[in-house]
């Protein structure tokens, strides 16, 4: 059997909260395909010492404003 979430929304009130839980997949799939750049870019280059510390300081950021959002890989 197949769990069933059902998610009610007042039209007018919590039409801004109805829209993040219908796009949640999509937010999902930027936050990843963001985690992929980090990565790539830290990894393939080329950078400068000074580009890859940076980076590194904004993928640890992102990292840390994440956390727990992307740990089902």
């Amino acid at each position: 059997m197949m769990a069933k979430v059902i998610l009610e929304f007042d039209a007018f009130e919590e039409q801004r909260e109805a829209a993040h839980a219908v796009n949640g997949l999509k937010y999902y799939c930027a936050l990843s395909e963001i985690e992929i750049l980090f990565r790539n870019k830290l990894k393939y280059g080329p950078l400068t010492d000074e580009q890859h510390e940076l980076l590194e300081d904004l993928q640890t950021k992102f990292f840390e404003i994440t956390e727990g959002l992307l740990d089902d890989r």
